[in-house]
């Protein structure tokens, strides 16, 4: 189960007026008591979703992504605007989008090349509907492009079309969801990943495609050329889910292994290598994983026992396992903490753990992991609210 704690209403608390004898520089009281069942971290910003559909965003506030009304950054969550009910959310390089329970999709932040959806291309500093008479129920926003699975399990991606990462066969940039070409499979989608420059689905027959940027082999499909077409993902597995991050990408099996491939420097396939693979590898040490992410240049994932790893580059504490050091095979995630959702983003991660509470580690330079502070955390830090 996703929640074990009851689930507590928002609380608001009231500025304290500080008199005689009280310190000023003391921190105020959290603004929010929340339990979470989703978080999404991008590259300096984590958006989450709460048990009662309340979204919150923290971090780097540039062009309005954190959807709270202005540009300011946050180091704590804040409510975002609109009052919708929210079921998931997923945090970009610059811009968030989310689906709400009523299975519409809003997109804020950097509308650069169409990103957002709503067939312009300016900033917008809180949520703002994308698409008209469809249906979603998943969306992932990449650096400059967004894809999403609507309730007919359709593909659609939108924004950059650069290098072929949204899949029309064609390499335009839309401002509209447009629906991804795809001619080799019928089958229906299930779940969609934007990377930096190149995305991947599952289908519901547990098939992979990849297509964008091809790169270091990021695709999976043995090759390393650019793809504006869903390409299968070679090695005959069924997979239950995909991310994509930035030169390279995981997904787990339904026999609950976890598969890389893309760009191995310092470690990032964790197949205990170094060496770029144009196809999947099995990550090691034999772990029942059921949930990966893929950052800029690290991967998090959890195992059936709760248990959480993070290997790739190490740099600013994103490992979360209290060292700087690159490692090249999963390494544990310092806490005895019963992890139930990890994510990965820039150079930091955060996760939901048995309880609902969410943890951040890592860089922390605009408040991205959301304690309150700015300063980076080598370990896991509980995010206030």
């Amino acid at each position: 189960m996703l929640n074990s704690r009851r689930s507590l209403p928002l609380v608001f608390v009231l500025p304290v007026i500080w008199g005689c004898g009280k310190d000023p520089s003391a921190p105020l009281p959290p603004a929010l008591v929340a339990d979470y069942v989703q978080i999404s971290t991008g590259t300096e910003h984590t958006c989450a979703v709460t048990t009662d559909g309340v979204l919150l965003c923290w971090g780097n506030g540039g062009s309005g992504r954190l959807g709270i009304g202005n540009t300011l950054n946050q180091t704590t969550p804040m409510l975002v605007s609109g009052g919708l009910e929210w079921a998931q959310v997923s945090a970009g390089d610059e811009h968030t989008c989310g689906v709400t329970t009523a299975t519409e999709l809003y997109c804020w932040g950097n509308g650069g090349s169409g990103r957002l959806g709503n067939g312009a291309e300016t900033n917008t500093v809180q949520p703002r509907i994308a698409s008209r008479g469809l249906g979603w129920t998943q969306v992932s926003a990449g650096k400059e492009h967004t894809c999403g699975v609507t309730t007919d399990a359709e593909l659609f991606c939108w924004g950059e079309g650069s290098l072929g990462r949204l899949g029309t066969a064609n390499f335009n940039s839309q401002v509209q969801p447009t629906r991804v070409n795809f001619a080799r499979t019928q089958a229906p989608l299930v779940q969609v990943s934007a990377g930096v420059e190149h995305t991947c689905a599952v289908t519901a027959v547990g098939e992979v495609f990849c297509w964008g940027k091809g790169a270091n082999g990021r695709l999976g499909n043995g090759r390393v050329d650019d793809q504006n077409v869903p390409q299968l993902v070679i090695g005959g597995l069924n997979f239950t889910q995909v991310s994509a991050g930035g030169t390279h990408s995981c997904g787990i099996t339904a026999g609950l292994e976890a598969w890389c491939w893309g760009n191995g420097d310092q470690g990032r396939l964790g197949n205990s290598s170094l060496i770029s693979r144009f196809q999947p590898v099995l990550v090691s040490g034999g772990f029942d994983f059921t949930a990966v992410d893929v950052g800029l240049a690290h991967t998090c994932a959890i195992t059936v026992d709760g248990d959480g790893f993070c290997w790739g580059v190490g740099a600013n504490n994103r490992l979360g396992n209290g060292s700087v050091l690159d490692q090249a095979q999963p390494r544990s995630i310092i806490g005895a903490f019963d992890w139930r959702q990890p994510a990965a983003g820039g150079e930091q991660g955060c996760g939901i753990v048995a309880g609902a509470d969410a943890y951040c580690w890592g860089k922390n330079q605009s408040g991205q992991l959301g304690n309150g502070s700015i300063s980076n955390s080598p370990t896991p830090r509980l995010v206030i609210g």
